[in-house]
């Protein structure tokens, strides 16, 4: 699956705090394209799936704030999270996803990150 993060066009009129969002969004960006390389590979430790992991919820959240979506469904979650919201164990909701019942908003190797709003509006 293609990985939605993109950086964030700059809109009009920007708050110095928006443009801060901004910077960091784009500094964070390229340490998620370095480590984007890195997990191509087939040995990789544990570690860096885990940096991967966290850059990604941080990249997903800095991406819904910067375009005004902060409701409770735009949260980005685990997949034992969105499987507690769905009130489905995790093999369901996996199982759910193999058969395109149900897509992750992020997916890469090991790295699965859901919204409940993607998952309700299909």
């Amino acid at each position: 699956m293609e990985s939605r993060i993109r950086p964030t066009e700059k809109s009009g009129s920007q708050s110095p705090l928006s443009v801060d969002w901004r910077r960091a969004q784009h500094t964070l960006f390229g340490r998620y394209l370095s480590l984007q390389e890195q997990v191509q590979d087939t040995d990789v430790p544990s570690e860096t799936w885990a940096e991967y992991a966290r850059l990604v919820d941080v990249l997903l959240q800095l991406e819904d704030r910067l375009a005004g979506r902060a409701e409770e469904g735009a949260a980005v979650l685990t997949t034992a999270e969105m499987a507690t919201k769905l009130n489905v164990t995790v093999k369901t909701l996996l199982e759910w996803k193999r058969e395109g019942r149900i897509r992750p908003t992020f997916a890469k190797g090991k790295v699965l990150k859901w919204r409940l709003a993607d998952a309700v509006g299909q």
